[in-house]
């Protein structure tokens, strides 16, 4: 017996786009709770400022990842949460691909959860 309804594990798009949120969610909370330590994983210079702004995309990962995986998990998910979900993990993608390369940020920035582009998923 699945804890996820049988629309979600018949379709492998959305089944991955389930586990994208919840990664999301997951690292987010990371972000939230330990900013210093993954900071300093991506190369990033931890300064007072940057551990409370990383904490606070932190905060917006757990909301958008959890917008996520509740809409697809509902009975009859919105059509345009998929819209607003995967323009935040592009915009998210093209922002840390610009840091890194204005050397803002170590290359294993590109590979955190928060720069995914979830491909598309049937609604049905």
């Amino acid at each position: 017996m699945s804890l996820l309804p049988s629309r979600v594990t018949r379709d492998p798009l959305c089944l991955v786009l389930v586990l994208i949120g919840a990664v999301t969610v997951l690292t987010g909370v990371c972000q939230l709770i330990a900013p210093g330590p993954i900071l300093d994983l991506l190369s990033v210079d931890s300064t007072a400022t940057s551990r409370h702004l990383f904490a606070t995309v932190g905060m917006f990962m757990i909301i958008i990842g959890g917008l996520l995986i509740q809409g697809l998990l509902s009975a009859t998910p919105p059509p345009y949460l998929l819209f607003w979900a995967g323009l935040q993990k592009f915009g998210a993608f093209a922002l840390v691909g610009i840091g890194v390369a204005r050397d803002l940020f170590g290359p294993l920035a590109l590979l955190w959860p928060s720069s995914t582009w979830p491909p598309p998923c049937s609604a049905g």
